[in-house]
């Protein structure tokens, strides 16, 4: 709930920018045409209808307990562990902001602490995907953020050695 109605603050505060923007503003003794006074209502017109298909997505997300698929559904701190084969741990964190980046850290017995920085895009079925660098080369993401908002199924392809990882991310509101 809380996303929706952040959502639909900014919604607000959009509209009220791209309004001011568009309506032709009159001052005493200016003479007013009625071309004009059309023009303000039908871009008003247009705002509110274009915020009334918007608020009704949003409703239909909320009905049908499906998180919205934005990077303000991503962000936020994220945690992964796994054990190999040969019993090596590792610890994973990403933190996902809403403008697009991420902040990786991982932990393995072997190969210690490393972090990355990286970018990452979200479609409209909730698919992520992105890059990041670490020291020991880069990598290329793609997950999938579940219905809930609270997982992310995940697959990373280390450049370095051209293996794949799948991590379940999952969501760490501490």
């Amino acid at each position: 709930m809380r996303y929706i109605n952040k959502t639909l603050l900014l919604l607000i505060l959009n509209f009220s920018a791209l309004a001011v923007a568009q309506i032709t503003t009159f001052s005493p003794g200016d003479p007013i045409r009625s071309a004009e006074i059309n023009d303000n209502f039908s871009h008003l017109i247009a705002e509110i209808e274009s915020l009334r298909f918007q608020i009704q997505a949003l409703e239909a997300s909320v009905s049908s307990g499906k998180v919205a698929c934005t990077r303000s559904s991503l962000a936020g701190q994220w945690l992964a562990a796994s054990v190999d084969s040969l019993n090596d741990y590792e610890l994973n964190t990403a933190i996902f902001r809403s403008d697009g980046t991420v902040s990786f850290t991982a932990e393995t017995e072997f190969l210690g602490f490393e972090r990355a920085e990286g970018t990452y895009t979200i479609d409209s079925n909730c698919c992520i995907e992105g890059r990041g660098s670490f020291s020991l080369g880069d990598i290329d993401y793609f997950g999938w953020l579940s219905d809930d908002g609270n997982s992310i199924q995940g697959l990373v392809y280390r450049r370095l050695d051209g293996l794949w990882f799948s991590p379940l991310l999952t969501r760490y509101d501490r």
